[in-house]
């Protein structure tokens, strides 16, 4: 057998047992042309020894909305409107309310919330790959100056179930999602309720 002809069985091979060989980042473009999306969270950081974990929960629209609610160790809502962005800390009774802008450029809840063309001006989605019952994409960033490398989301059953990354401080972060969904989500679903006490602070420019 020939060296081409020994190329072409294993390309076929390749082909037949794993159709993601070539065509693993449709599961990119399904999750980008999705207009929603919510799920449950786990969030660990760790750098060296040290490991934290967070809990929440995220709802995203591609139109600009999306609400990140922190349970534990600390409850936050990190909420956007497409206009304005709000993080309220119920412990402290305090709301910050910050004009959105490019805010989440750098930050990988914009694939969330950014839609299918405004995602293609901002990273690249490299050539996926399979590993056991996962599939694996990673992520490149058309800025060489964003503070995020390494970045992978991860696929599983063509569930998004994980997004990996490091962070400028070299600490690396996973994201595993459960209970996902793609169903219609209300704008009323992003909105917050905070106390009569709360002090709001606005970074807004008028």
């Amino acid at each position: 057998m020939t060296k081409k002809h020994l190329l072409k069985r294993i390309f076929l091979i390749l082909f037949l047992i794993n159709p993601l060989f070539l065509f693993g980042n449709e599961f990119v473009d399904s999750f980008m042309e999705e207009s929603f999306f919510s799920a449950d969270f786990i969030q660990s950081t760790e750098k060296d020894e040290d490991k934290r974990v967070a809990t929440g929960s995220i709802q995203a629209s591609r139109d600009g909305f999306f609400k990140l609610t922190y349970f534990e160790p600390f409850k936050e809502t990190i909420a956007s409107d497409g206009v304005d962005l709000y993080r309220h800390d119920p412990d402290l009774e305090q709301l910050e309310i910050h004009p959105t802008d490019n805010l989440f450029n750098n930050s990988p809840v914009s694939l969330f919330f950014r839609s299918k063309e405004e995602l293609n001006n901002l990273v690249v989605f490299e050539s996926c790959y399979k590993e056991n019952n996962k599939v694996i994409c990673p992520i490149s960033f058309i800025n060489e100056d964003f503070s995020i490398s390494e970045m992978k989301i991860v696929f599983i059953d063509n569930l998004l179930s994980e997004i990996t990354y490091r962070d400028s401080f070299l600490q690396t972060i996973n994201i595993s999602f459960s209970n996902q969904s793609n169903l219609y989500i209300d704008k009323k679903d992003f909105e917050f309720e905070v106390s009569e006490e709360t002090d709001v602070i606005s970074y807004k420019i008028n």
